[in-house]
């Protein structure tokens, strides 16, 4: 069952023996990709035939002004593949731009603090639902480029080394940029602690002077470490 906010359809499903119920409520683009979804998972489970499916499912929509859609349509939606019963029921549920507007909104995120590979499942999660449209699905290619133009600055730094620009699959290309990341933000850390650490040293010892400058904390970056003059 996905639980969402007050106003908005859910999805209930007892188990994958039963098909899932779209409640009433404000349906967005997640809530019909996640319901189509648990549909395709139910018809895999109980082995519904494809000229079967539609028919089984269509009684699960209870919004009202869907229903009546349903109604009004019964005889020819039945005999429709599921794939194409969803093309339609997007057309019926959802605004005529919703595509666009996705991919518009994935297209302008930024990484800003963010763990780089956080974000990338966040994109990636909302490019899933544009799969049945094509014109507005992001290709891999696409990601890409859209990831290296707006991950952090210093990531992107560290990401110009030849062996991360040399790889040509966008997968391995993601989990290459996921250990540089994850890379930086230890080294990140480490001088933080520094900074912090020297705090407790005398003062005729050791001083440690930090100076980050980094897309990920806001701060300026580098160590500066050096011997204080004895009195």
């Amino acid at each position: 069952m996905a639980e969402l906010s007050d106003g908005f359809a859910r999805i209930h499903q007892s188990s994958s023996r039963v098909p899932p119920v779209l409640t009433e409520g404000a349906i967005t683009p997640e809530i019909l990709h996640r319901w189509e979804r648990a549909c395709i998972n139910y018809f895999r489970h109980r082995k519904v035939k494809e000229g079967d499916q539609v028919e089984d499912i269509l009684s699960e929509i209870k919004d009202l002004r869907l229903s009546r859609w349903i109604e009004a349509s019964e005889s020819t939606l039945k005999e429709k593949s599921f794939a194409d019963f969803m093309a339609e029921l997007r057309e019926e549920a959802l605004d005529v731009n919703w595509a666009r507007t996705l991919r518009t909104e994935i297209l302008r995120t930024h990484q800003d603090d963010r763990v780089f590979f956080d974000w990338v499942c966040e994109v990636e999660s909302k490019n899933a639902i544009l799969v049945p449209i094509p014109s507005a699905r992001i290709s891999d290619q696409q990601f890409r480029d859209h990831l290296e133009a707006h991950m952090s600055d210093s990531l992107a730094q560290r990401c110009q080394k030849g062996s991360i620009i040399s790889i040509t699959d966008y997968r391995d290309w993601t989990r290459a940029v996921k250990q540089e990341d994850k890379l930086l933000r230890q080294d990140l850390e480490n001088a933080r602690s520094a900074s912090r650490h020297h705090l407790f040293f005398p003062p005729d010892v050791i001083h440690l002077y930090t100076h980050f400058r980094s897309d990920h904390f806001h701060s300026d970056s580098f160590l500066f470490v050096y011997h204080a003059k004895a009195f």
